[in-house]
């Protein structure tokens, strides 16, 4: 289906948000690779605008937290003719962050599809392992 988006991953928690999120998700989604955490909310995040324009992200990592190198399902998006793969909030993936994700990003890499990669700031991030990323994300 033309304009369609192949499929999202990612984890939620068994709660009324994180039906809410599969249910929109498959309204646009072709595909949908998301795992159910029982003992976590789904991840939430609240932008706080100020007068001037600037931007406050709080974030609740919640089931993504238990998101790890195991719920990649490489054949499964290959199969589905993905194209591109974009990993957003590095640094508030603990179960993929660090040398995991420099895996993973290496293996979406050897598939040879397009990475991406959004990071969040935090002032205590261990930014060498961003820079460790970086050889492996063409955006």
């Amino acid at each position: 289906m033309a304009g369609r988006a192949r499929g999202r991953l990612g984890c939620v928690g068994k709660d009324p948000f994180g039906r809410i999120v599969v249910e929109e998700l498959s309204g646009w989604a072709q595909n949908l690779w998301i795992q159910e955490d029982e003992n976590r909310s789904t991840s939430a995040t609240l932008v706080l605008v100020h007068p001037d324009g600037e931007h406050t992200f709080i974030s609740a990592v919640g089931a993504s937290a238990g998101f790890g190198e195991e719920h990649l399902p490489w054949e499964a998006l290959v199969e589905a003719g993905t194209r591109a793969i974009h990993v957003g909030y590095a640094l508030l993936l603990p179960g993929l962050d660090g040398a995991p994700m420099v895996r993973a990003l290496q293996k979406a890499r050897a598939l040879g599809l397009l990475v991406s990669l959004d990071v969040t700031w935090l002032p205590a991030a261990s930014w060498g392992d961003v820079f460790a990323l970086l050889p492996h994300v063409d955006v």
